[in-house]
């Protein structure tokens, strides 16, 4: 089975922004599974820890070395839509491109298929 990274906008300005994404995120998931995917959604393994403030680990540099390293496992990238405003997803984006992974801008094709990777 074929693993994606679902990549877009996590941080928002208010609390309910962020419930927002992560519930965009969520159900951009569902589909990639429902196309016969496995998935990694960044969004479902971060939320909630905002209230770790005074944890050394919780930051974003920290969040995003940790993202790397799971992108790095993955078959492909799905950009979902406001990537591009994203500092996280831009990045992702980039370093999955760096390693030769397939990268797919869900505003332009879609979903794609798993037997394309």
């Amino acid at each position: 089975m074929k693993l994606i990274y679902i990549a877009g906008p996590y941080g928002a300005m208010t609390p309910a922004g962020i419930k927002k994404n992560v519930a965009r995120a969520r159900d951009m998931a569902a589909a990639c599974r429902g196309q016969g995917w496995f998935f990694i959604c960044p969004h479902l393994n971060t939320t909630g820890f905002e209230k770790y403030t005074d944890e050394d680990w919780n930051t974003w540099e920290k969040w995003m070395e940790m993202d790397l390293a799971i992108l790095e496992r993955c078959d492909a990238v799905l950009l979902m839509p406001g990537w591009e405003k994203s500092d996280g997803a831009r990045m992702e984006r980039s370093h999955a491109i760096a390693l030769g992974i397939p990268t797919f801008d869900f505003q332009l094709v879609g979903i794609p298929s798993p037997g394309l990777v």
